[in-house]
């Protein structure tokens, strides 16, 4: 996977050959192979002249996400490529055919193919008869090559028409479909201003209704189920494609069948942990828009698990379920679409946010078949073990009364109480893997020293007890102290008193510069000595963090920075120049944050490097920043 096997991989041909042999097989490979795709990229950042299969390669990687429209997409691609490479050799061959007519004219008219003999002016014998023989088998290999020629173009010509246009890298997949499937012969045979039947004006929420009768609850909550009932129309749920042309019949069912293998990898096969689920719906809390002036504290995220006895009076049966309230101002439009989406998100572009709405909210599907969202004016599940199936990935069902009703009353009560609440079933034997999760996060609650918006987690468990951490500023007098921060940790078993106990850590904070001209914040946490006094022997180890915890790699500090991640976001890209400049940029960093917190910190120095780290990257990181201390 290196740049140099790549490299190597170009010279020998070997890569041309993969391109023009095996493009389907090359772009799965592309989807499998991180090690490949960071190659590709890093070949690009060379800024070296590329040959064609190499930049085919890059335009491959772009589409390592999709699925059999991707597939499409990439034979389209080496169809082109191919018919490039035959248009040089055409050329090529067509200047050697003028160049042997004009040579053998002569030779040419006297030829008697029956007996193989010159004619008068054949005299030449055996070296003329070899000339025109060559003649021959060129006019034969130009009509070879141009019957080649028009095959390639009817194949290009049968892919666009499958594609409807040369798509966008890396493009929404809804928009795609609804390129494939709104096509002309659908147009022809609707009427206008309608597709399948179905009218324009009904997909757009609000649009087609003109009267304002109602509260404004009522309001926002028809333009709600529009958004939900278009969102069904564009996967084609409740619509009849009878009188529909076959070709668009069957170009629709493609566009279905490869949406739901790609959502079906992306929610099952993306994350290593079952309750990953877990950090992305924390990465979404603190990706949340929040009122300047909250009534009811800080921006909080309270995370509940529980075994429910069920309530026959409503139907609800025995199980366990989790849940999640968060206090944000609530979903608009374009963040429902992304969740309702694959590669759609309403962050994509906009500072000041990390994660992708959309694709981490598919992680919950694997802990529960019926994740149910309830915020403002929407409440809508995905029941994937209903009548869609895996459809159900990405086509919401609106609730009605009778199933809000048969919902938990806690879960009714935070949704009454203006929060955005995520309720999710859990199927049998995943509440022991969500209660781990959510140790997990309790030892890992310095990600809250790290987080945009969030300020208090609330933690609660099916055996009545309920954690607490809120990040506060660390006061020092009437002033606040900007190299510390304090969290708070609040324990309660049952109806026994609570606990309180306050964390404080020393920061340090620098910006670093990243390729490409841009910057990032690098955040350095110590734990500061309890209540105090003289300095740890041995700090509690600490993560890496972007935003939520990534993983251990040894230190006794915890490190917070823009890292690039990989797929799974346990761990980080070690080939990623961003990465790269990064961990260049933390000895340094380390160095300087001793000379700001001497006191506190620069005694236990060695304590904080800690023991050698458990792979080879971080040991030579580590050695870096322990040379950094030579002479301090």
């Amino acid at each position: 996977g290196s740049h140099r096997e790549l490299a190597a991989a170009v010279a020998e041909g070997m890569l041309e050959e993969c391109v023009r042999e095996c493009p389907v097989a090359l772009a799965q490979a592309l989807r499998t192979s991180e090690a490949l795709r960071i190659a590709t990229t890093g070949a690009a950042e060379l800024k070296l002249e590329l040959p064609l299969s190499l930049s085919v390669l890059q335009d491959f990687s772009l589409l390592a996400g999709g699925g059999e429209w991707a597939c499409a997409y990439t034979d389209w691609r080496h169809t082109v490529y191919d018919a490039r490479e035959f248009a040089r050799e055409v050329a090529e061959v067509g200047s050697r055919i003028r160049a042997l007519r004009l040579m053998g004219g002569a030779d040419r008219q006297h030829w008697s193919g029956s007996d193989g003999h010159c004619g008068q002016q054949g005299g030449a014998g055996e070296p003329a008869m070899a000339e025109v023989e060559a003649l021959r088998r060129l006019v034969e290999a130009e009509e070879a090559w141009r019957e080649r020629q028009q095959a390639l173009e009817d194949r290009v010509a049968d892919l666009e028409a499958q594609l409807g246009r040369p798509p966008e890298a890396q493009s929404q997949l809804q928009d795609d479909a609804h390129a494939v499937l709104v096509s002309p012969a659908c147009a022809e045979s609707s009427r206008p201003g309608e597709s399948f039947g179905v009218p324009v004006e009904a997909e757009i929420p609000g649009s087609s209704d003109t009267t304002n009768d109602g509260s404004p609850a009522e309001q926002a909550s028809r333009q709600a189920q529009a958004l939900v009932q278009q969102i069904r129309r564009l996967r084609l749920v409740g619509v009849d494609l009878g009188k529909e042309p076959p070709a668009v019949v069957e170009s629709a069912g493609r566009v279905r069948e490869s949406l739901l293998r790609a959502v079906d990898r992306l929610a099952v096969d993306l994350y290593e942990l079952e309750s990953h689920f877990v950090y992305e719906l924390l990465q979404n809390a603190d990706d949340n828009r929040y009122a300047d002036c909250m009534q009811d504290g800080c921006p909080t995220l309270r995370f509940a698990l529980r075994f429910d006895e069920g309530d026959e009076h409503v139907g609800r049966s025995a199980g366990s379920y989790f849940f999640s309230s968060n206090n944000e101002l609530g979903l608009r439009l374009e963040d429902v679409r992304a969740i309702c989406d694959i590669n759609a998100s309403s962050k994509v572009g906009h500072k000041g946010f990390t994660g992708n709405k959309g694709i981490g909210w598919k992680s919950c599907f694997q802990i529960s078949d019926s994740p149910h969202l309830l915020s403002g004016a929407f409440t809508f599940k995905f029941d994937v073990g209903g009548p869609l199936g895996k459809l159900a990935y990405v086509t919401p069902t609106w609730l009605d009364h009778d199933e809000m009703a048969r919902l938990p009353s806690e879960v009714l009560a935070a949704h009454a109480a203006g929060h955005t609440v995520i309720y999710l079933p859990l199927r049998p034997g995943s509440a022991a893997s969500v209660a781990l999760a959510l140790e997990h996060l309790e030892e890992h609650h310095t990600c809250l020293l790290f987080l945009r918006r969030l300020r208090r987690l609330e933690i609660e468990y099916p055996d009545g007890r309920s954690m607490s951490y809120e990040l506060c500023a660390h006061s020092r007098g009437a002033e606040t102290d900007p190299t510390k921060s304090d969290v708070v940790v609040s324990r309660q078993v049952g109806s026994a008193a609570r606990e309180l106990e306050s964390l404080t850590y020393l920061m340090h904070h620098e910006d670093v510069q990243l390729p490409n001209d841009g910057q990032g914040r690098l955040s350095l946490a110590f734990p500061a000595p309890v209540g105090g006094g003289s300095p740890c022997s041995e700090p509690p180890l600490q993560a890496l963090f972007c935003g939520p915890p990534v993983r251990r790699v040894g230190f006794r500090f915890a490190v917070n920075a823009p890292f690039e991640l990989v797929a799974s976001r346990g761990d980080i890209h070690e080939g990623s120049a961003t990465n790269r400049a990064i961990c260049d940029a933390l000895p340094a960093t380390f160095a300087r944050a001793l000379e700001v917190h001497e006191q506190a910190v620069g005694s236990s120095a060695l304590a904080f490097i800690g023991q050698e780290a458990p792979d080879g990257f971080w040991r030579r990181v580590r050695g870096r920043i322990v040379s950094s201390l030579h002479g301090a």
